[in-house]
């Protein structure tokens, strides 16, 4: 079966520090490539989760929730698009927008104060 590995929380923050291209480089046999620098791989070869889990785990200088899912799984959910109705673009961010809206509302709530309103 072919996975999509998802470890949590690693090279974030300056902890939990790792080299994803290295470990997919040395988990070659199970057809292991690294996406970004976060800790995500797809794995091509037919590898059970368990024998898959413990040689990831084995590679990693420190202990980390690994989460590994069918592939099939997450292309069934990419391809219902949950987020199509969602603000898109390259300056669009869901927490950006909500901080601007925080900072307008509170903006406009210290005029209103100092005009006495």
């Amino acid at each position: 079966m072919r996975w999509v590995v998802f470890l949590r929380a690693v090279n974030v923050g300056g902890t939990n520090r790792c080299q994803p291209a290295l470990i997919a480089k040395q988990l070659a046999k199970f057809g292991v490539v690294n996406i970004g620098a976060v800790g995500t791989f797809v794995v091509r070869e037919d590898v059970s989760e368990s024998a898959l889990r413990a040689a990831i785990a084995r590679k990693l200088p420190f202990k980390c929730e690994i989460m590994i899912c069918p592939a099939r799984d997450i292309i069934k959910l990419a391809s219902k698009d949950p987020f199509s109705r969602q603000p898109s673009g390259p300056d669009i961010s869901p927490v950006r927008e909500r901080v601007s809206q925080t900072t307008s509302r509170a903006a406009s709530s210290s005029s209103q104060s100092a005009l006495g309103r």
